[in-house]
């Protein structure tokens, strides 16, 4: 399940990486704008009952999910606890994975005590248990990252 799946770009990308894998997935998406999501519709017409207009916050899935990628600048920042804890338990299956990102950080956050927390360092101080990560080099800024994190259900 893809949260903010816009016009469904991530969806589309995601068949050639799990086929190349040798994996399947059957694959969902929600978004709050109209707009975008008919154009999703329109791209990806074969999966177009399985794209869901609503809010992040307040979505009321009609099943669980092995797998949800959401970003936590979906929902104001005084939410975003309550955006992880609602979807872990609604939307991620237990034993599934709530993948929350991508998003662009500098590189040094989070390393100095009187710095700007870093989103891992803000989950975790909500009480969450970080699973696993990843990160890249920005492909524009030496001084940025692309990172990523995932917290397990039930684990």
């Amino acid at each position: 399940m893809d949260i903010g799946c816009a016009n469904g770009f991530l969806l589309e990308c995601l068949v050639g990486c799990v086929s190349a894998k040798g994996s399947r997935i059957e694959r969902y998406g929600l978004d709050f704008s109209a707009e975008l999501l008919e154009l999703a519709r329109k791209r990806l017409p074969q999966w177009a009952d399985r794209l869901f207009l609503g809010n992040a916050i307040d979505w009321e899935p009609s099943r669980s999910y092995d797998f949800v990628r959401t970003h936590l600048g979906y929902v104001p920042r005084k939410r975003q606890a309550a955006l992880i804890w609602r979807l872990l338990e609604r939307a991620v299956t237990p034993g599934g994975r709530l993948i929350i990102g991508t998003f662009n950080e500098p590189k040094a956050v989070g390393e100095d005590p009187a710095g700007q927390q870093s989103i891992e360092q803000q989950i975790v101080s909500w009480g969450f248990k970080i699973s696993g990560r990843t990160k890249r080099p920005h492909f524009r800024d030496p001084g940025l990252e692309y990172r990523v994190l995932w917290i397990d259900n039930g684990v």
